[in-house]
């Protein structure tokens, strides 16, 4: 058994474009982190204080995961309900998870003291500005890695800081 791993190649023009829209949210914001990644948790884009790349491709996992099983509850309890945003609180930090177009998320870590209001405000002109972006590209996967359990598990374990 093998897990496929997909990476997306983003032309360098459509790169800068993102990162623009990132940037600006970021700047409106204050938050500490906002990932770009697809429904499967590859991560498209981010931007934010952290640049450790095994840490970020966690935290897309995560907003894959979280946001997939909310909105399969959401269908289950509002017969077929479409799910938007999911908005986590604990006592240091708010996260923020919006879909963006089919394929798309948009996971948000702010502070505690950030602004919801604003940052829901401006989510979702951000997420209109990437749907905008991608409505005229082909997104097709440009790697795809084959990584075995084992190895699932020694990089999940890197991740955690267990090895």
């Amino acid at each position: 058994m093998e897990l496929d791993l997909i990476k997306y190649e983003i032309d360098e023009e459509i790169k800068r474009q993102i990162d623009n829209i990132l940037g600006r949210f970021m700047n409106k914001t204050k938050v500490d982190l906002i990932v770009l990644c697809d429904d499967a948790g590859r991560v498209a884009s981010y931007k934010g204080k952290t640049q450790d790349e095994n840490e970020i491709e966690f935290v897309a996992s995560l907003i894959s995961g979280i946001f997939g099983a909310a909105a399969e509850m959401a269908k289950i309890m509002n017969e077929g309900d479409v799910l938007d945003i999911v908005q986590y609180e604990s006592k240091n930090v708010n996260v923020l998870i919006k879909a963006v177009g089919k394929r798309f998320l948009v996971g948000v870590l702010a502070p505690k003291d950030a602004s919801l209001g604003s940052i829901r405000l401006f989510i979702k002109e951000l997420c209109s500005d990437i749907e905008t972006l991608f409505a005229g590209l082909k997104l097709r996967p440009a790697k795809v890695i084959k990584l075995k359990p084992e190895d699932i598990e020694k990089k999940l374990s890197q991740v955690l800081g267990a090895g």
